[in-house]
C-alpha cells in the first residue's frame, strides 16, 4: 500500500515538474527578451471550437529566399525594421546567424517547400509559434480581417518570440502579465 502510495505521488511531481519546464523558456523569454513591435491582420478572428482566437498573418511570414530549404525545417529568420518602423525579413537561414544591433532574430519552422508569393518571388512560409492568440469572450467577433494588430512581441536570443500585448483601434485584446 506505501508503494503505491509513493508511485502516485512521484506521478504527481513529475506532471508539476513538466509543466513548470514547459512555462519556463516563455517566462525568460518574456523577462529578458528584445521587445519589438509589429503590425498584422487578424486571418480568423473566431473559432466555433475555441471561442475568440485570433490567427495572425505577419509581414514576415513569407520569407524570400533562392535556398532549397524543405519542409518542416528549424531556420532562423533575419528581420531589420524599415523606415516606416516595419520588421521585414531580410533573410533565412538553418544555421544560427550572427546579427548586427539593428536587427532581430527569429526562430521558426518551414511550413511548405520554397513557394511562389503573389507577387512572383520565391521563398518559404515559415511558422515562429506567435501566430495566434486567445482573447476574451465576446472580443473577437467584431474584429475584421482587415482591421491592424499591432503585437508586441518579447524575443529572446536564441530567437524564440512571445506575444506580450495585442490590440487594435486602441483596444487592448490581449496582454501577457
Amino acid at each position: 500500500m506505501k508503494l503505491q502510495r509513493n508511485y502516485f505521488i512521484a506521478a504527481v511531481i513529475s506532471q508539476i515538474v513538466i509543466l513548470v519546464c514547459l512555462a519556463i523558456p516563455p517566462a525568460l523569454t518574456l523577462a529578458n527578451g528584445r521587445t519589438i513591435s509589429v503590425v498584422t491582420v487578424p486571418v480568423d478572428p473566431w473559432d466555433m471550437f475555441r471561442g475568440d482566437y485570433v490567427r495572425m498573418a505577419y509581414d514576415f511570414t513569407f520569407v524570400p529566399t533562392e535556398e532549397d530549404i524543405k519542409s518542416h525545417s528549424k531556420v532562423f529568420v533575419v528581420l531589420k525594421e524599415d523606415n516606416d518602423k516595419k520588421w521585414l525579413p531580410v533573410s533565412v537561414q538553418l544555421e544560427k546567424p550572427e546579427i548586427s544591433s539593428d536587427q532581430i532574430m527569429l526562430l521558426g519552422e518551414t511550413e511548405y517547400a520554397p513557394t511562389k508569393s503573389e507577387k512572383g518571388t520565391t521563398g518559404v512560409r515559415v511558422k515562429y509559434g506567435i501566430e495566434a492568440v486567445y482573447i476574451p469572450e465576446g472580443k473577437g467577433k467584431d474584429l475584421k480581417n482587415t482591421d491592424t494588430m499591432n503585437v508586441v512581441l518579447s524575443v529572446g536570443n536564441d530567437g524564440r518570440a512571445v506575444i506580450k500585448r495585442a490590440e487594435t483601434k486602441g483596444r487592448l485584446l490581449y496582454e501577457m502579465k
